[in-house]
């Protein structure tokens, strides 16, 4: 598992005053990003040769998010086939409750956005994470 913290903006926030549903996908976003990163996996951000597009989104919420909460991500790899993997997702609130939910599948594709097999690397990364 790997996990961050971020901080909610208050422009992220809606007229309710709680985190935009949209956003929290920039949220959960941004834990992936670190998790390749923190992994030395940053060529598949820069990479034109190799991409990771996210091919199915979804998410859950459970409790309001609140500009200036300080959040903890933890991201989990759930699933990893030949040319595809799972990300599940779990965002708690300042008082350590589960406040959402978040999926993503990724697609490994070339420059022609063709499927191509999950590079040896990122493959290994990814079982390491998996979730059994």
């Amino acid at each position: 598992m790997h996990t961050i913290k971020r901080t909610i903006r208050f422009y992220d926030s809606d007229p309710a005053g709680v985190l935009f549903f949209g956003n929290l996908f920039r949220y959960l976003h941004a834990a992936y990003e670190d998790f390749l990163i923190k992994n030395n996996l940053k060529k598949y951000f820069t990479s034109e040769k190799i991409l990771l597009p996210v091919i199915h989104s979804e998410a859950d919420f459970h409790k309001p998010l609140k500009p200036f909460d300080t959040v903890t991500i933890n991201v989990r790899v759930s699933g990893v086939k030949e040319s595809s993997y799972e990300i599940n997702y779990e965002v708690y609130n300042n008082r350590e409750e589960l406040a959402a939910k978040g999926r993503t599948v990724h697609v490994v594709v070339d420059a022609d956005f063709k499927k191509i097999k999950i590079p040896d690397d990122l493959r290994r990364l990814l079982e390491l994470h998996l979730i059994q």
